[in-house]
């Protein structure tokens, strides 16, 4: 399948979809989404195909994003533009399958939160992390949806109102990534670190993440009820 902002192949069990924008520094781009979403879909239906690994060509694994010049945009334009970025989002965290970030390089607002909503993240040492939208007189929208989950309150104000940036080391310690690694082929290392996800059963893992997803901000109560009947979906379906 041919792409013009990305590059998509498989290698053996893993499905490599690479942003290949390095000239942009990996931001994302209306069109640059769109072949994200074709090649995730592509993957979701490709039996052959167990984990995801996405990642970014060059120096930058995801710069956020990239609207143009929004002086010139409607406001229909730039709704499209976030009704795309959230499907984009929602699709990853959504995804059947495990999806494994293998960050290369800087990741800049956005791209934090399209990395959190990755399963697993292995990242280079030399890697850096930040929400750098206040230096440009922007609001985060959508990049602090990335670090609300793991960072506390505090940490999240420290980052947007500064534009703090954060080394790997950090970023580890935050919960933000869960690897690092010393090689540059950070592809195959992360290949490596999820290989151990090989032959357990996907369906059980799609249930849980499934769970994971629907009880965020629910009672205790309520994530035990849910519980419940995401056991049933699991047991009766062998």
């Amino acid at each position: 399948m041919k792409y013009q902002n990305i590059n998509c192949y498989r290698k053996n069990e893993f499905s490599i979809i690479e942003i290949n924008r390095p000239y942009a520094n990996n931001k994302l781009s209306v069109n640059c989404m769109s072949e994200i979403l074709e090649a995730f879909e592509h993957s979701e239906h490709d039996n052959n195909c167990k984990v995801v690994i996405l990642t970014g060509k060059g120096e930058f694994f995801c710069g956020g994003g990239d609207l143009g010049d929004y002086y010139q945009q409607n406001s229909r334009d730039i709704l499209y533009f976030g009704n795309l970025l959230v499907k984009l989002h929602q699709k990853i965290a959504k995804f059947p399958k495990l999806v494994t970030a293998a960050v290369n390089g800087d990741v800049c607002g956005g791209g934090l939160s399209l990395l959190e909503c990755c399963d697993l993240a292995v990242s280079v040492r030399t890697s850096s992390f930040s929400i750098p939208e206040i230096n440009n007189e922007l609001a985060p929208m959508i990049s602090l949806m990335g670090i609300r989950n793991h960072f506390s309150r505090k940490q999240c104000m420290e980052m947007i109102a500064f534009g703090k940036e954060l080394d790997a080391g950090t970023a580890l310690s935050y919960g933000l990534i869960n690897h690092i690694t010393e090689r540059e082929d950070v592809i195959d290392v992360a290949m490596e670190y999820v290989r151990k996800f090989l032959g357990k059963n996907e369906f059980a893992f799609s249930i849980c993440k499934q769970y994971y997803n629907n009880t965020q901000g629910l009672s205790y109560d309520q994530q035990y009820e849910a519980g419940k009947y995401h056991l049933v979906t699991m047991l009766k379906s062998f």
